[in-house]
């Protein structure tokens, strides 16, 4: 779980808000406190956000791509440009 912790700190910004499932936003307290803790990168169950988290087996909504961040446990998704 470090590790994605780790590599997500280095593709978004401090005191972000990152979208998750809410698989992600109520079940993962250690995901969601590491995330806060050492970035303080915040959770929101609105796919509002820049950035998407979910676990590989979850559906994402189309408005997101993936990234080719190499996470273990989680996928990181980014909102896709509206050009």
């Amino acid at each position: 779980m470090l590790h994605d912790v780790y590599t997500i700190q280095k593709l978004v910004p401090r005191n972000s808000f990152i979208s998750v499932t809410p698989d992600v936003m109520w079940r993962d307290w250690s995901f969601r406190c590491y995330m806060m803790r050492y970035d303080e990168i915040s959770f929101s169950d609105k796919d509002t956000c820049q950035y998407y988290i979910a676990k590989p087996n979850q559906p994402v909504r189309d408005k997101f791509t993936p990234t080719d961040a190499p996470l273990h446990q989680y996928r990181l998704y980014k909102i896709k440009d509206s050009k």
